[in-house]
């Protein structure tokens, strides 16, 4: 390699020569007269894709095109000019083999022993894969930020210390102080008292456990109250990221599709007292019998002359009993058709069994069906409403009332009513469900037939409306349970509802 230096005794330009030929980067050294190539590295060679012997004695404008070489020499001019050192961040040059590439490069006059220059060195490190690296980093922070931008929630950083660090605002929303009145105050400096507590301890647990929290939140705004979702998402080891998104529409939606489930029970509730009212007036019908034969006692006593207290007092206190009885019926019915908010209690799911067969007692009789009922002697504590629980049954064991009566088969005619403490396909413990059974006899069906049991508006009835176990299937998930209808192996289908117990740890209470 021809190398332009002076040669020093103890084979240090050996040194430099080998140092100068395996340096990762290119480096060529130019005669200062002509600005010809006198050497360069392997690695120039290798980034030109030209030999040593074809650059050594030639010119930039023997390998680029023009415009490329009248830059590079007059960048060396004035390298030469000046005496210093030039520092070129970026300059781009057509390669033999490997196209145009981006160039970092430093250029330094080389004086000779008369202070004047004699070479100029170069050293060219190849940034072209840095460069597209920090492209494709600008085109996916830009990106990153349209998407930021376009996303419907307010975005905050957060640092382990409960700082606010940065916001991402969204648009068609405010925070509850301008940008420059949080960035570095905590949740406590900057929001109202509930919501920084609520929002501390979301902090705390997400510091903690290092999982995302979840918390909502209302404020008013404007004189209206509006809703808020705030997720807080560990990032990192020392971040967090606090989104918030408003879920005012999302709340009144679902207020809107609870209302309409409320006017559909109801909706459900008229319509089967009206197919009932046959055995309401025969309920009623027992009471007011009794009355009207106790009442005629009496005044036939009255009349004979033998209307003594003592024996009147047995007859009047039987007509008070029935009268008690029949207001009786009339409240239940009246409370069942009733239209208003859901009132949550805990519910023996047995003596709502229990109830409301005997309110179908004659529907059963008369349509020469008999119930076969098995009830534990404990009673199993549920949680929801008590009318809407009620419904759910009355809607199962009318269905099967309904579906024996109208299989013409001759064959069995029990309907089989069961409660229990069980499992639940949903999860959860053996002993953490109220299960309610309802079983008929029937056709072998189908499971696909007796999913279409459950959707609504279908009905196997001239003039149903196919809304009773639609609705039952609201009424038990609402309250978080579960119903579901399988085929019998010998016919006829059993529906199955299970409702969380009531106890000391169940978050409904």
């Amino acid at each position: 390699m021809s190398f332009p230096f002076p040669r020093e005794p103890g084979g240090v330009p050996e040194i430099l020569g080998s140092i100068f030929e395996n340096l990762p980067s290119m480096v060529f050294v130019k005669d200062a007269a002509l600005l010809r190539f006198v050497t360069v590295n392997r690695a120039a060679e290798e980034l030109l894709g030209f030999s040593r012997e074809e650059l050594i004695g030639k010119s930039d404008h023997d390998f680029f095109p023009a415009d490329q070489a009248d830059g590079f020499t007059a960048r060396d001019r004035a390298v030469l000019m000046s005496g210093r050192e030039v520092d070129i961040a970026e300059e781009t040059i057509l390669t033999r083999h490997r196209g145009v590439r981006v160039l970092h490069t430093k250029k330094v006059p080389l004086l000779g022993a008369d202070g004047a220059p004699k070479f100029l060195l170069g050293i060219s490190e190849d940034i072209t894969e840095l460069k597209d690296v920090e492209r494709r980093l600008r085109e996916s922070e830009h990106q990153l930020r349209r998407l930021l931008e376009a996303i419907p929630d307010l975005i905050f950083r957060i640092d382990r210390g409960g700082r606010f660090l940065s916001f991402v605002p969204a648009r068609g929303m405010r925070t509850l102080a301008p940008e420059s009145e949080f960035i570095g105050k905590t949740f406590a400096d900057v929001m109202p008292p509930e919501l920084s507590r609520m929002a501390g301890d979301a902090f705390e647990r997400a510091l903690s456990s290092g999982e995302a929290q979840v918390i909502e939140y209302d404020l008013v705004e404007g004189g209206k109250r509006r809703y808020y979702e705030a997720r807080i998402v560990p990032v990192g080891t020392d971040d967090f990221i606090s989104i918030v998104r408003d879920v005012s529409d999302r709340r009144r939606a679902e207020e809107a599709a609870r209302e309409r489930e409320r006017q559909l029970s109801h909706a459900g509730r008229i319509s089967t007292m009206g197919e009932m009212a046959t055995s309401i007036a025969h309920e009623l019908n027992q009471p007011l019998a009794a009355i009207l034969n106790h009442a005629e006692a009496c005044t036939f006593a009255i009349q004979d002359g033998r209307a003594l207290p003592e024996s009147l007092l047995e007859d009047l206190q039987a007509i008070v009993a029935q009268a008690e009885r029949a207001t009786r019926i009339v409240r239940h019915v009246r409370n069942f058709v009733r239209k208003g908010d859901r009132d949550t209690a805990v519910v023996n799911l047995n003596e709502l069994v229990e109830t409301t067969l005997g309110f179908l007692s004659f529907e059963a009789s008369r349509a020469g069906v008999s119930i076969e009922t098995e009830l534990p002697s404990n009673p199993i504590p549920v949680y929801g409403d008590p009318i809407e629980l009620q419904q759910v049954v009355l809607n199962l064991v009318r269905n099967g009332i309904e579906a024996i009566a109208g299989w013409n088969s001759g064959g069995e005619r029990t309907l089989r009513v069961a409660t229990r403490i069980d499992g639940c396909p949903k999860g959860g413990s053996e002993n953490e469900w109220g299960a309610l059974s309802v079983s008929n006899p029937g056709p072998a069906l189908t499971t696909e037939a007796v999913s279409e049991f459950l959707e609504p508006y279908f009905t196997t009835k001239p003039d149903g409306l196919g809304l009773g176990l639609s609705i039952s299937r609201s009424i038990v998930e609402g309250v978080g349970g579960n119903l579901e209808g399988c085929a019998n192996p010998d016919g006829g289908v059993t529906f199955q509802v299970w409702i969380p117990i009531a106890n000391k740890e169940n978050p409904h209470e």
